[in-house]
């Protein structure tokens, strides 16, 4: 039994990383489609977009660790308080970095970009990125927070379908705005993304909370038994 579960966590897990991994490939086609420069830009303003978002998921991953420690141990009360000082703590991450991220945009671009050769139209790129992103790292804050839940509770299957419909959202506009709005684009279908993956998974999470689903029935694997 406690193999089975496991395996069921894992193939979940592996899905999701499946799935970004995926959908960073297809937006990357419509990113090619655009200028040298732009791509440049995307490939610099990625890489510190990673920089700033695994923070955010530190914080999911540590609520979600209380969580299900409190839900093991048999103190349901808690998990919600867990839930509300992760989601605290990841949006005054968010707020913090934004504003350091928008006045701090040409330099950090920089470092990720070869001195010796013309950064100019990269910087500026990368720039018109930034000056929408920065508005959009609260929508990680809020998606990490929620799925730090679900996760906590072992519904993972929650977490893989919500990553499914951001990534789905996300490369299917795509398509349509990086070619309209070229680098701006890109930034905007990560926040319809994000915007999606709220619409699906904050309703559930409203449920779990009210009928406290979930907190009573404990997994085999989340109980380690001692001598």
């Amino acid at each position: 039994r406690q193999l089975s579960e496991t395996c069921r966590y894992a193939v979940a897990s592996a899905l999701q990383q499946i799935v970004l991994f995926v959908g960073k490939s297809l937006v990357q086609i419509n990113i090619n489609s655009l200028s040298i420069d732009a791509q440049a830009a995307f490939a610099a303003t990625g890489k510190i977009d990673d920089y700033v978002i695994t923070p955010i998921q530190g914080f999911g991953n540590s609520a979600a660790v209380f969580i299900s420690q409190n839900r093991g141990s048999g103190h349901p009360e808690r998990c919600k308080r867990g839930l509300g000082t992760g989601l605290v703590f990841s949006l005054l991450y968010a707020c913090v970095i934004a504003v350091v991220i928008y006045f701090l945009q040409e330099p950090l671009i920089k470092v990720f970009l070869d001195p010796s050769e013309e950064t100019a139209g990269v910087i500026l790129e990368g720039c018109t990125y930034f000056s929408l992103m920065v508005f959009f790292y609260v929508f990680p804050a809020l998606t990490n927070s929620v799925q730090s839940y679900f996760r906590g509770l072992g519904k993972l299957s929650i977490v893989f379908y919500s990553t499914s419909v951001q990534i789905v959202f996300r490369v299917a506009t795509s398509f349509i705005l990086i070619p309209k709005l070229e680098i701006a684009g890109a930034a905007i279908c990560s926040a319809l993304g994000w915007t999606a993956m709220l619409a699906f998974e904050v309703p559930l999470l409203i449920y779990y909370l009210k009928t406290k689903k979930g907190l009573d029935r404990v997994s085999r694997i989340d109980i380690v038994e001692t001598d």
